[in-house]
């Protein structure tokens, strides 16, 4: 079994970044000697992927994930470094590495890939609360409070940002105020040990020794306890040594790659092996509803919100599958709740918006998807759609600086939002731009084989090019 790990580790780092993964193959052969079959299968299976897909993102952060559920995290973190640089983009690997390099005492480190995390997904509340929480560390007392703040102000239900707050005051000499915020964590979550306790001790700071005693008490009694804190992609890692989430981690690969009915039928060994995977319960969800099969899509949205009611993909699926069968009013309802769970879910509020223009509301879907943006800049989508409503209402310009902001990527969607933004240029009477981008989108448009779309901006094109030469 040494033997073979060895082996897998060091053909890992011929087939990826050598210098990302080599330490490695120095260090293994002292560790991991009586993992389960079940891990040594996982780790097989991974190795073999990274030989099949040698610049998958995906295949060295599921080794990074591996390794980090047996608590390697200084062999996770060069395989999440690695998927880092092949998908730069993806949150989840700054997240994971964030962890480990915490783990590991790197501060500064997981500090600067906490604040890329944040700005790649600013709706993760757990590596918000990371973030805060190291700054707070490290002595950013400052930056750290208006982290605090703002979890506060968007997150008013939850205990961890009042109890964060606290911390900070009290660092503050503002005993007081930390008094005010350790309450409120306490009011929220009176089960919040830590939070009595730091209550306990800023009753003693003021000489209130009857308070001091009845928040140490409490302290005593709720020992361990704390407010729930959901984290979906630790969750992930953690959930890797049993046999359940092997076979959802499957799924997952699957899905990503485009097989959904193998994906499905991963998900659901995932889940005759452990109910309790939420994810798989989640992705089911989704999956089911795309293949018109709402029946089973609605079995395990339910089961999702009885092991956990506070996950906002949860309810933003079941709204997406509600929309899908033109049950407005509920899909409606089911995207607010998300939000109300996620203030942030760019998602939510782009297909809230889709829900509302679909019911005559276009101020309002004007507002979220504006929110949507707001939350996530490049969410093309949401700037298409808030285009459109824009050039509804003769607002030209504005719709322009939005198409703008969907046509920087190359894929099938490109030459319909290039169409979109050269007519909208002809309609606010700049035609040399519009020109331009429909001889782009025709262009693109006929090299991806769409003759009937490239047909139309060719028509297009000539009243454009009339347009621009007339006195």
């Amino acid at each position: 079994m040494r033997f073979l790990l060895i082996v897998l580790f060091c053909a890992h780092c011929r087939t990826s970044a050598a210098q990302d993964v080599s330490p490695a193959c120095n260090i293994l052969q002292s560790r991991l000697q009586d993992i389960s079959p079940a891990l040594r299968e996982q780790i097989q299976q991974a190795h073999e992927h990274i030989q099949a897909n040698p610049g998958s993102a995906d295949a060295s952060g599921r080794l990074g994930m591996i390794l980090q559920a047996l608590e390697q995290h200084d062999l996770a973190a060069p395989c999440y470094q690695r998927a880092q640089k092949l998908e730069p983009r993806e949150f989840r690997w700054s997240y994971y590495l964030a962890v480990a390099e915490t783990a590991l005492g790197h501060d500064a480190a997981a500090l600067a890939n906490f604040r890329g995390t944040v700005q790649l997904e600013p709706g993760y509340f757990p590596a918000r609360l990371k973030l805060a929480q190291l700054l707070l560390a490290g002595g950013e007392i400052d930056e750290s409070r208006k982290n605090w703040e703002l979890l506060a102000k968007q997150y008013p239900g939850s205990a961890p940002p009042y109890y964060g707050l606290g911390q900070v005051r009290s660092a503050m000499g503002d005993v007081r105020g930390a008094i005010d915020s350790y309450t409120r964590a306490c009011e929220l979550s009176f089960d919040f040990a830590a939070a009595h306790y730091a209550l306990g001790l800023a009753y003693r700071k003021l000489g209130d020794v009857a308070k001091a005693q009845e928040h140490m008490l409490l302290y005593e009694q709720q020992r361990g306890n704390g407010p729930s804190l959901e984290d979906p992609l630790m969750d992930a890692v953690n959930s890797l040594k049993t046999g359940g989430y092997h076979h959802f981690q499957k799924g997952w690969v699957l899905e990503t790659s485009g097989h959904i009915h193998q994906a499905m039928v991963e998900y659901e060994r995932a889940l005759e092996l452990d109910p309790s995977i939420v994810q798989a319960h989640i992705n089911l969800t989704s999956l089911y509803a795309t293949r018109n099969q709402f029946e089973k899509a609605e079995e395990h949205f339910r089961e999702s919100i009885r092991i956990n009611p506070n996950l906002a993909e949860s309810h933003y699926n079941h709204g997406v599958m509600l929309a899908v069968q033109d049950k407005l009013q509920e899909a409606e309802q089911a995207f607010r709740t998300a939000l109300r769970i996620n203030p942030l879910y760019a998602d939510a509020y782009n297909n809230l918006g889709t829900v509302l223009e679909r019911t005559g509301r276009t101020s309002e879907a004007i507002s979220q998807y504006r929110q949507a943006v707001e939350n996530k800049p490049n969410h093309r989508l949401a700037h298409f759609s808030l285009a459109r409503l824009l050039r509804q209402n003769g607002r030209y310009d504005e719709a322009i600086e939005h198409l703008l902001k969907t046509v920087g990527v190359a894929d099938e969607k490109t030459p319909i939002f290039m169409f979109t933004l050269a007519d909208t240029y002809a309609k606010s009477g700049d035609f040399n731009n519009a020109v331009q981008y429909a001889r782009q989108a025709k262009e693109m448009a006929a090299s991806r084989g769409q003759t009937e779309l490239a047909r139309q901006i060719e028509t297009a094109l000539q009243q454009f090019q009339k347009a621009s030469v007339s006195p």
